[in-house]
């Protein structure tokens, strides 16, 4: 598992910080790590070819399926 950070380009770096990219094996566990406890909003995409799911509380098993090819609005 491992973690890219990208630029947007210069368009759109008024309005966008970062990309992150979230890269696992189809056979990872869910992980425990938080995707936006920082405040702001974010747009999450499964771009892998099987659901995903979010994990919101910890020590919870409640999941949120992400479905491939959709967008999430998060955060505020």
């Amino acid at each position: 598992m491992g973690i890219s950070e990208f630029l947007p380009d210069t368009n759109r770096q008024k309005h966008i910080a970062f990309y992150w990219v979230l890269q696992t094996e189809a056979a990872v566990d869910p992980s425990g790590m938080r995707i936006y406890a920082d405040g702001c909003s974010d747009i999450i995409c499964n771009a892998g070819d099987t659901i995903a799911y979010f994990y919101p509380l910890e020590g919870t098993h409640q999941a949120i399926p992400l479905y491939p090819g959709q967008l999430y609005w998060a955060g505020q």
